[in-house]
């Protein structure tokens, strides 16, 4: 859901006339810059990028996840 929520804020602020910062979607999806270098790249090597895109942004966030779920565990323990 979240990817939808940034993509309608994105696009309502361009169409009033702002600029937001694309920092948010840095933090958010850091693999993402590895994109960049995908623009001119064939339809196997531009699959094959976006599967290493995507498996790195489930190892960032499972290790945020299981980091959330220890201080949650330990906070219901207490």
């Amino acid at each position: 859901m979240l990817p939808w929520l940034l993509l309608a804020f994105y696009t309502i602020a361009n169409r009033m006339g702002g600029n937001p910062s694309t920092t948010p979607l840095l933090y958010l999806c850091p693999s993402s810059i590895m994109s960049l270098g995908l623009d001119n790249a064939s339809l196997l090597v531009g699959l094959f990028g976006w599967l290493l895109i995507s498996a790195s942004n489930a190892v960032l966030y499972s290790i945020l996840g299981i980091i959330a779920s220890m201080f949650v565990g330990l906070w219901k323990s207490n």
